[in-house]
């Protein structure tokens, strides 16, 4: 009758409880190395999208501005554009900081920021300007030529004299 209570007795040996240890730290290993993984991962297209997204911020900027200007004055450091209600925009780039108005534009490091104007044919003024970027090993670049009319020489299309249809 002792023997049979022997055999009927609960519990895990040290093998069984062994074998579940290695078995629990092999699955928390990969879980562990594949969140590690992806993490870095997410980091990195982060970094990356936010290179990208303070850069069209950037050239955004510039092109409305420039779309809308009725004049500019270029410098080497500096682009001064004025719109067509006397509000006054500067854009400074130095030591690879480019400020409008003082404020800071964009974090990562602008390289470059050129602008020429090519000229006024008539009514419409061309306007040619580069923007370069670059983070690390990471550059992005943009090209602009823009053709606009002065908006003081707008004319409108229809007529808001009586007996015009």
């Amino acid at each position: 009758m002792v023997q049979r209570g022997l055999k009927n007795e609960d519990g895990y040996t040290v093998v069984e409880l062994l074998v579940a240890l290695t078995i629990v730290s092999i699955i928390m290993g990969i879980a562990g190395s594949t969140f590690v993984f992806i993490s870095r991962q997410m980091n990195r297209w982060s970094t990356n999208l936010e290179f990208y997204n303070n850069f069209h911020v950037a050239e955004t900027k510039i092109y409305n501005d420039m779309i809308r200007s009725e004049s500019f004055i270029q410098t080497d450091s500096s682009v001064t554009i004025t719109k067509p209600n006397k509000d006054i925009i500067e854009y400074r780039w130095k030591d690879e900081i480019l400020t409008v108005n003082g404020n800071r534009l964009s974090d990562p490091a602008i390289d470059s920021l050129t602008f020429e104007m090519s000229g006024t044919t008539g009514q419409v003024q061309v306007v040619e300007w580069s923007l370069h970027q670059k983070e690390g090993n990471r550059a992005i670049s943009s090209q602009f030529v823009l053709h606009s009319r002065k908006p003081s020489l707008w004319t409108p299309m229809r007529s808001n004299k009586k007996g015009d249809s």
